[in-house]
């Protein structure tokens, strides 16, 4: 004999059942999405950009004291006028922000404000006027391998390489990359 099974029977799904199940992966997400957001801030802090508050006078007009900025901390090379961060080289708990004005290998002179790099002088379009110095150095210096001569661009207000030397590469740990939040007082 033959025995006819029927298959048994499965209700439609209801909307109780429909709604558990996308209540389900909605909860997943929403626990989720700040767990993935916290993730990729802490990996561009650590491994690409770092946000950092300027303190002091010395870049001004370029940045001002409470500007605040982003640096990037992968930095492949560095260049003339470029912005960087680094550990004060006498108090390497202190970090400075100066511009780069002089790269390893190269002789620099300062007479009455002018830079020369190898005898040429070198255009420094980001200076302002009201910031500059006629300050002269005693004699050229050349800058060691891997080091780097660096001045803040207001050369009237900043303790910098004419005062205690060039700046080792290993101790360049940022570049500046964009402002993000003007301090109160600089429109």
């Amino acid at each position: 004999m033959q025995s006819h099974t029927t298959p048994a029977y499965e209700p439609p799904p209801t909307a109780s059942r429909f709604r558990k199940k996308h209540l389900f992966w909605l909860l997943a997400v929403i626990i989720a999405l700040p767990i993935i957001y916290y993730s990729i801030s802490v990996g561009i802090v650590v491994f690409g950009v770092q946000p950092v508050r300027i303190e002091g006078q010395a870049m001004m007009p370029t940045l001002h004291n409470g500007d605040k900025v982003f640096m990037l901390k992968q930095i492949r090379d560095l260049n003339r006028g470029d912005i960087v961060m680094f550990l004060f080289p006498e108090d390497q708990t202190k970090s400075y922000i100066k511009r780069i004005v002089g790269l390893p290998g190269e002789t620099i002179e300062i007479k009455e404000g002018k830079i020369f790099i190898n005898g040429a002088q070198v255009e420094e379009p980001y200076l302002d006027p009201d910031y500059a110095s006629q300050d002269s150095m005693p004699a050229p210096v050349t800058i060691a391998p891997d080091n780097y001569f660096v001045l803040g661009d207001n050369r009237r207000n900043s303790s910098d390489s004419r005062y205690w030397g060039t700046v080792p590469r290993k101790l360049i740990y940022g570049k500046f990359w964009r402002r993000y939040s003007k301090a109160a007082d600089n429109d």
